[in-house]
């Protein structure tokens, strides 16, 4: 075992969410997708892994309260 590489996590109950996620990214058209719920469920998680199963180029930013200009900067 490769103690390197973390072990993805596995997402329970997460088929609707993933599907839907998985259909705006294969849309010809621009898509718009609201993603919300309480603090630590796993919506960052979602979509990283969302973005990166569907293998499209992307850059997955998380913002902080930090002001706009060092969050500029940290992009």
């Amino acid at each position: 075992m490769d103690v390197t590489q973390p072990l993805a996590a596995p997402f329970h109950d997460r088929e609707g969410e993933r599907a839907v996620l998985h259909g705006a990214l294969a849309s010809s058209r621009a898509e718009m997708v609201i993603v919300y719920g309480r603090r630590g469920v796993g919506k960052s998680a979602l979509l990283e892994q969302t973005l990166n199963e569907a293998a499209i180029p992307h850059i997955f930013y998380r913002a902080t309260r930090r002001t706009l200009p060092l969050q500029l900067a940290a992009l």
